[in-house]
């Protein structure tokens, strides 16, 4: 049943549109930072193995990178989901973009198993944020009034996503390491870090004062 409390939450809670998300700055940063998480996350859980291999880890320490770093995001799951109960979204997304900024610059260097472990957890940890971030993104953003048809357009974007690994394996057969595989990655986490740094989140019209910003909110009909 529903409690007095969540029937006066759901009261008071602001629900956009699909059509009114579409012309705020901020939903378009968010499916910016939708895309890239999974081009990134993707496509280095993909390859993380191999290029491992490459740096001269044996077989068995390889693979056993890989155990860390899911123990990692795991384990993760339930401190920072207390944590981001107490941040706005936003900032959980900033964390997470800092995080893999961080992993893409120990993977490109790293060549020994302390410095591969060092990357399992900054990994973990980014993957571990991207699973709740992505959950909370546009109830946070947007309301709940039209999440499942927000969130799915959202979603159709992410197919740009599946060519992360293909890019990973292509640049490792051009040029016969995955540095310049991860430094791209890099790059877009950059970007990741970027688009939430400016993804305030809008308020309605009927929400402000007269002539305050909207927050990226378009005028037009």
């Amino acid at each position: 049943a529903v409690t007095e409390r969540e029937r006066r939450e759901s009261d008071s809670e602001v629900s956009w549109t699909l059509r009114e998300a579409r012309r705020t700055r901020a939903f378009w940063l968010i499916v910016g930072f939708t895309v890239g998480g999974p081009f990134v996350l993707g496509a280095t859980n993909f390859h993380m193995v191999a290029n491992f291999q490459d740096r001269g880890l044996s077989d068995a320490l390889s693979v056993s990178v890989l155990s860390v770093f899911a123990a990692v995001s795991a384990l993760s799951l339930l401190p920072l989901g207390l944590l981001l109960e107490r941040i706005h979204v936003r900032h959980g997304a900033v964390m997470m973009s800092l995080l893999l900024i961080a992993a893409m610059a120990v993977i490109r260097v790293a060549d020994t198993y302390a410095q591969a472990m060092a990357f399992a957890v900054l990994f973990g940890l980014a993957t571990g944020l991207r699973g709740i971030v992505d959950s909370l993104l546009v109830v946070n953003y947007f309301g709940r009034g039209s999440l499942g048809t927000i969130r799915g357009f959202i979603r159709t974007w992410t197919i740009i996503s599946t060519i992360g690994p293909l890019f990973a394996g292509y640049t490792r057969d051009v040029t016969g390491t995955y540095s310049t595989t991860f430094l791209v990655f890099g790059a877009v986490a950059a970007l990741m870090l970027v688009t939430m740094l400016f993804a305030t989140p809008p308020r309605r019209p009927e929400q402000l004062e007269p002539g305050a910003d909207l927050g990226g909110v378009s005028a037009a009909p």
